[in-house]
């Protein structure tokens, strides 16, 4: 058997005996092929997991095929939050105390348009 099968064999072994202590896994019953399959790297096979246990960030192994629709979605979701926002806020800015120079909420406040629009 090379060499390189045995320590798979053992990190495969290690990595499972955390399953096995919290109770996700029946036993360490494994194939060859199982052992031939693993990662030498990343911390060994994928274990059953508790299907019970929820996580906001998505739980075991989270990799939706449609991440890049999702985060899309949820992209345009905060865009139409802040436009709504900035509208709202620009609408009810008022400014007491007439700015010494220009200011940018200028461009947009309610107060200032309106003042522009009487003085022409």
């Amino acid at each position: 058997m090379p060499d390189n099968h045995i320590n798979t064999e053992v990190k495969w072994r290690c990595s499972l005996s955390h399953g096995l202590r919290l109770g996700f896994l029946p036993s360490l019953a494994t194939t060859t092929s199982e052992l031939q399959n693993t990662n030498i790297m990343g911390g060994g096979a994928r274990y059953p997991y508790p299907k019970h246990v929820w996580s906001p960030a998505g739980g075991w192994w989270s990799r939706p095929a449609n991440w890049r629709s999702n985060t899309a979605i949820a992209f345009m979701g905060i865009l139409a939050i802040a436009y709504g926002v900035w509208n709202v806020s620009a609408e009810r800015e008022v400014r007491y105390i007439k700015p010494d120079r220009p200011i940018p909420s200028m461009m947009w406040a309610k107060q200032f348009k309106e003042q522009e629009a009487s003085n022409a």
